[in-house]
């Protein structure tokens, strides 16, 4: 750490990189970061044997020191899985001025990590290129990353390489990216500022390399300048790093990346080998040579991230396909288990139905046979019902014939008993008149008063009864 804390002095890079950290480091790293640090650009990638309180201690380092730094690289670090210490580091980025670049590519980060850096973007208006690469970030941490970005018009680069987010989603982010990137205005094209700071930051690590080179003794016979993407004569170009959003930077092409079959003693030779070149003073090569070397590891660390990330993908994918499995064959076996005693109670329900379904047929049979009869019965029965109704009406007009005849009886007996009543007064009075004249029986016989009177009584006493008599008739 002190050879690197020196050749920052000079350079203005530090990089400490791919190293497994002893006590002594763990104490000292935060010390100097936070209190004699100067460097612009720090690069921490790779480093192992951390734990909560030394990363706890750092991201305190960066929030409260590091001042003069724009970029800072924390590749490979395992900050996103623990939360507290993960709050720490936001917190840290929040509160830093003057960040311009994060890398937290392979951290352990997932959708609440990237909610969280969601509303670090909220409140940081300065940083405009982050890189999240091969993390287990989904659909739900883009989606919050791009309403981040309605507000932060600053970020112009996003690296989202090897993460479990859809194509619609990170099509969605690209445009919120653009967006940002049309609304620039002042000095140079985002793609020109991007491909700053990767220059700036190759530069860097070259003068690195041969103040490395110097302090060793060693003249390298050709110094190559490297930019970003630069590679000695002689061998082919070096495709940029895989970045998610940034214009004019094409991402990695597929058939220039290295595949590892499976880790074996080769393998870790040939990285324990290249990593034992790049930690080298300058005896392997030339400091462009080394800037390669360094690519080349940092692509390794990237391959070997996409393969965990893809095993760790499969190994999710192969517990769900087995608890899936396992799940099925618990809700199946009792199910099978069931549908065995069904099959059999089948079997004797069927042998108990065949004679039930004779008794079946011979009572449809009958019930046919009783159907038809019931249907000669009801036509029967609509027969006389229909006589009946005809009898009904039939007596119905008897009944008001014989009831009109029963009227003109009663009104011929009224003519009747007026006649009577008629005659009657008329014989009260024809007798009345006969009496009144001359009436005689064969014991009495009546004359009128005034026939009386003219005519010469025969004797007192007669004459006297005959008229008491006629007066009494």
């Amino acid at each position: 750490m002190h050879a690197a804390a020196k050749a920052s002095e000079s350079t203005g890079t530090f990089v400490f990189t791919h190293r497994l950290l002893e006590h002594a480091e763990r104490l000292e790293l935060p010390l100097y970061l936070r209190e004699k640090c100067t460097a612009k650009f720090v690069d921490l990638s790779g480093l192992d044997n951390w734990d909560s309180v030394s990363l706890r201690a750092i991201a305190a380092a960066v929030k409260y020191g590091l001042r003069s730094t724009r970029s800072l690289v924390l590749d490979g670090i395992a900050i996103g899985c623990r939360p507290e210490v993960f709050e720490d580091w936001c917190a840290a980025f929040e509160e830093h001025p003057g960040l311009q670049h994060v890398s937290l590519r392979h951290s352990g980060l997932d959708d609440s990590g990237a909610q969280r850096l969601a509303q670090v973007l909220h409140a940081h208006p300065v940083l405009f290129s982050l890189d999240l690469s091969h993390n287990r970030v989904g659909d739900a941490g883009v989606a919050a990353l791009a309403e981040a970005l309605e507000d932060n018009h600053a970020l112009l680069e996003l690296c989202l390489e090897g993460t479990d987010a859809s194509e619609a989603t990170l099509h969605g982010l690209a445009m919120v990216l653009e967006r940002n990137s049309l609304q620039l205005t002042g000095r140079g094209s985002p793609a020109q500022l991007l491909r700053g700071l990767r220059r700036a930051r190759a530069d860097a690590r070259t003068s690195s390399a041969r103040l490395s080179a110097d302090a060793a003794g060693v003249t390298p016979s050709t110094e190559i300048a490297l930019e970003a993407g630069a590679c000695p004569p002689g061998r082919p170009p070096l495709p940029p790093r895989g970045a998610f959003g940034a214009p004019g930077l094409a991402p990695r092409p597929e058939a220039e990346q290295l595949f590892f079959a499976a880790d074996g003693p080769s393998v870790q030779g040939l990285l324990q080998e290249l990593a034992r070149r790049c930690e080298a003073p300058a005896p392997h090569g030339t400091a462009s040579q080394r800037e390669v070397l360094c690519e080349l590891r940092c692509r390794a660390a990237d391959l070997r991230c996409r393969r965990q990330l893809e095993r760790q993908r499969g190994e999710e994918a192969l517990g769900r396909v087995a608890a899936a499995l396992r799940d099925g064959r618990e809700r199946l076996g009792p199910q099978e288990e069931q549908l065995r005693r069904l099959k059999e109670e089948l079997a004797e329900a069927v042998e108990c139905t065949k004679a039930v379904l004779e008794g079946v047929v011979g009572k449809k049979v009958a019930l046919k046979s009783a159907a038809d009869e019931l249907q000669r019965e009801r036509q029967q029965t609509y027969h006389d019902e229909v006589t009946a109704e005809k009898l009904v009406h039939d007596l119905r007009l008897w009944n008001e014939e014989v009831a009109e005849e029963a009227q003109q009886l009663e009104r011929d007996l009224h003519v009747l008993e007026a006649s009577c009543e008629r005659l009657a007064a008329e014989g009260e009075r024809s007798r009345r008149l006969l009496h009144a004249l001359s009436f005689e029986t064969d014991r009495e016989s009546f004359k009128p008063s005034w026939v009386l009177q003219s005519a010469p009584p025969p004797g007192a006493h007669r004459m006297v009864t005959s008229t008491g008599l006629l007066q009494g008739a």
